[in-house]
């Protein structure tokens, strides 16, 4: 494994789970999910459990075959704890910081404490009216694109990237990060094995474009064959980053977990087909069920994105998740804002802001509801472009990727600054040719870390950003 300022320990295969049988895509058996209720988890850092009236989540009034998910309160800390040995992986930050910002990982073994008893849970809310992602269409998408700064050049090199993306998907459906490049010289493998976050954040791609495994076109088989994949490596506790994949499958971090089960409710939220209901649900309440035990340090502004976009692809997806599920990442979010800056951000307390930890933060604000007119999220939108998007200072594509779903919410002036930059630095150094055409050359040890199928997904999502998710409607003044 190549040597990186991101240091990563691999374990051996991880224990036996209780594995869900193997599903065929839509036409075959639909699974049924089992009635999922567990009691309280003891968590640093994120601790949801700690307030007073913490509610369980519901991630549906009922499951296809009647049984109730009721899961435990949502933890909403990814923090170092022990675990034993072959454990699945977690990720914390170990000490410095990477060129823009971004943590440097050191990935520990961690699984979700067990409890011993269950609680009773609160009841749930009403569940959120559904979204099905309409404006993904490509009857809709042109009209969107107009509007909000896409042009035909961004949408041929979306097309592309998936392209690469088809000539590169694994027989059995997966993307994976080191073996991509089996059959071809397009170089730049993954740093770590994690097939379940590569398939999933690819997935994302397709999903973002309008393309699902039920919609005609060129790319619905790929999807079917990503989808069936995950939803066949998924056990029955909704745990799918380790297990029986021939082999080659390692335990794998809370990120594999939390993609993936975006991609899930995304393409569920914009089928509605039963095959997906229960495993999407699976997934999205083991997220909200993970905790881990050990030092309160660990916790990290990095983890919320995925996991906060998880809980919210549930409600976009129509699941019950009461509002308490959000309460922790409010709190952790106070503790890293600057006293006197709270629109900038640092990725643990007691740590400088940075562009890169507020560009996170303010996409997660957005997500709990902050609106764009606050004083607050004004200045994490000025924070972010003292650093714009430049690929020749070590692209730092991960928090460009957070800064430009931050910015698109916010509109204005900063968007268009920033739309401006990224959009012309991704175009220019996208692949025009060769085996590697439609995709991105890593740059920064974020991105070597996940490899050239993780570089060509972030960039994709980034210029799907137009249409990806709909901008917020403007609130009511209280």
């Amino acid at each position: 494994m190549p040597q990186s300022s991101i240091a990563a320990r691999l374990p051996g295969n991880p224990p036996a789970a209780a594995t869900a049988p193997a599903v065929e895509a839509p036409g075959g058996a639909t699974p049924n999910a089992p009635a999922l209720t567990s009691g309280q988890q003891s968590r640093p850092g994120l601790d949801l459990g700690s307030a007073p009236g913490a509610a369980s989540v519901h991630l549906a009034p009922t499951a296809p075959g009647g049984g109730a998910l009721n899961p435990a309160p949502a933890a909403l800390a990814f923090s170092a704890s022990e675990a034993p040995a072959g454990a699945a992986l977690s990720s914390t930050p170990t000490q410095g910081r990477d060129i823009k910002g971004l943590p440097s990982l050191a990935l520990k073994p961690s699984l979700p404490a067990i409890p011993a008893e269950p609680t009773k849970p609160a009841a749930p809310p009403t569940a959120p009216k559904p979204e099905n992602f309409a404006q993904r269409a490509p009857e809709v998408r042109q009209e969107v694109l107009k509007k909000t700064g896409g042009s035909p050049e961004t949408e041929r090199a979306v097309a592309a990237a998936l392209d690469w993306f088809k000539a590169h998907q694994s027989p059995d459906g997966r993307w994976s990060g080191q073996h991509f490049e089996d059959k071809c010289d397009c170089t730049a493998p993954a740093e770590i094995e994690a097939d379940a976050a590569m398939t999933g954040i690819t997935l994302l791609c397709y999903l973002g474009a309008g393309h699902t495994h039920l919609s005609e076109g060129p790319h619905r088989d790929g999807v079917k064959k990503a989808l069936t994949w995950i939803v066949n490596r998924t056990d029955s506790s909704g745990d799918l980053r380790g297990g029986g994949g021939g082999g080659r499958d390692r335990g794998e971090t809370m990120y594999s977990q939390t993609i993936a089960a975006v991609a899930l409710c995304e393409a569920y939220a914009m089928t509605r087909d039963p095959w997906l209901e229960a495993p999407a649900r699976r997934a999205v309440t083991f997220v909200a069920r993970a905790s881990t035990r050990g030092n309160t340090s660990a916790s990290d502004t990095s983890v919320l994105g995925w996991q906060i976009m998880a809980i919210k692809s549930a409600q976009r997806a129509g699941f019950d998740v009461p509002t308490t599920a959000f309460d922790a990442a409010r709190r952790w979010l106070d503790q890293t804002s600057s006293r006197n800056n709270p629109g900038r951000y640092a990725y643990a307390p007691g740590e400088s802001p940075s562009p890169a930890a507020t560009a996170e933060a303010m996409f997660v604000q957005q997500l709990l509801g902050h609106t764009r007119d606050e004083p607050r999220m004004r200045q994490s939108a000025e924070f972010i472009l003292t650093t714009p998007p430049a690929w020749r200072r070590e692209a730092a594509t991960h928090y460009w990727y957070y800064a430009t779903l931050a910015l698109f919410q916010q509109q204005g002036d900063h968007w268009k600054t920033w739309n401006d930059s990224i959009a012309r630095e991704l175009l220019k150094n996208q692949h025009k040719d060769g085996h590697a055409k439609g995709s991105w050359d890593p740059q920064d040890p974020w991105s070597r870390l996940g490899g050239r199928v993780y570089q060509t997904a972030v960039c994709t999502l980034s210029l799907e950003v137009y249409y990806r998710y709909r901008l917020a409607e403007p609130q009511p003044k209280q």
